[in-house]
């Protein structure tokens, strides 16, 4: 038994080669379909300023990533993976702008993509995608809807609890 080892993988779509379908704004009146990651009905959603993709966001979408890798650590003791997760070739088929590894020393691996969600009030959502023999999630899905992630407001103390809850509800999605 020992500390709940979470890597997180965060799709940074200035990652993204050229023929890339990617599903996150990169401009003001850009459509994209988020849905695509999950389902196979569309749901276009037409990008405005607040979507958009910036450096100032994934530094702090990264942050965020920090500091809930290290609570679910302290917070969560499981049995761990003997053997890592393997993450198939549906994964990095998926998401290749992700440059996922096919092998992680650890016992949840985490995409994280930043996609508008198509319900405008919806902050995020999560979901298990793929277990282990014993029912445990071994890969995770969280969308971080990109309007609710505000850079200039990042330092304030009500804003990182918010961003923070954010993710951590999300991740307990991912959990079960």
């Amino acid at each position: 038994v020992a500390p709940l080892r979470v890597h997180t993988v965060l799709v940074d779509p200035r990652n993204a080669t050229k023929g890339t379908v990617f599903n996150s704004c990169s401009a003001v009146g850009q459509i994209v379909d988020p849905c695509k990651s999950l389902r196979k009905d569309p749901c276009p959603v037409t990008c405005s300023a607040e979507h958009v993709i910036t450096a100032r966001k994934i530094d702090v979408v990264q942050k965020r990533l920090r500091w809930l890798r290290s609570f679910l650590s302290k917070t969560f003791r499981i049995k761990t993976a003997q053997s890592g997760v393997t993450v198939g070739k549906w994964a990095t088929d998926k998401w290749p702008q992700a440059n996922l590894g096919h092998q992680y020393d650890t016992d949840l691996v985490v995409i994280v993509t930043l996609q508008p969600a198509y319900v405008s009030n919806v902050a995020g959502y999560a979901l298990c995608i793929q277990q282990d023999q014993y029912n445990r999630c071994t890969i995770g899905y969280f969308n971080w809807s990109p309007g609710t992630i505000d850079p200039a407001k990042s330092t304030m103390p009500n804003i990182i609890q918010n961003d923070r809850n954010t993710a951590l509800h999300e991740l307990l999605h991912v959990l079960g």
